[in-house]
């Protein structure tokens, strides 16, 4: 056999073994989008609550563990553990200028949430802060009151 018809074979081994894993890889994809889609039909919101997004992660992990090459014990494929998120609690007092806070403990909040610290009124004697997503959205807050820092956004 001559060194090109080798190549040749070597090329059709590996076209071979890539349209394998690209079918294995698409019925993989349609296999979560299916569980996606039918898990928000009987959820009000698949996304909104940690029980539905272990619940997401775990089949996730299962179709994952089945496909081979991605499966496995390999740290590198395995989901990251559940959140253990503690809201960092401070005065509003000891926040900068520009810090972002909520007024609830909240791991990952909306827009809506977030508030953006914008000074000290010497003449009422509170902070002032605006709302994130709408600086035209505006409120006081005595400097003892306890805020939420360190979440996601």
């Amino acid at each position: 056999m001559s060194k090109m018809a080798i190549k040749v074979h070597e090329a059709q081994d590996w076209q071979q073994a890539f349209d394998k894993s690209k079918a294995e890889a698409t019925e993989l994809c349609q296999k979560v989008l299916s569980f996606i889609k039918n898990y928000k039909a009987t959820t009000k919101d698949a996304w909104g609550c940690v029980g539905s997004m272990n619940h997401i992660k775990a089949h996730l992990q299962e179709l994952a563990d089945s496909f081979p090459g991605i499966g496995g014990t390999s740290e590198a494929n395995e989901l990251p553990p559940s959140s253990d998120w503690q809201p960092t609690v401070k005065k509003i007092k000891d926040l900068k200028k520009g810090d972002w806070f909520t007024l609830k403990p909240i791991e990952e909040p909306k827009e809506s949430q977030v508030w953006e610290l914008q000074g000290y009124d010497r003449s009422d004697r509170t902070y002032w802060a605006i709302r994130w997503d709408n600086i035209s959205v505006s409120r006081s807050f005595k400097g003892d009151k306890e805020v939420y820092t360190g979440f996601t956004f």
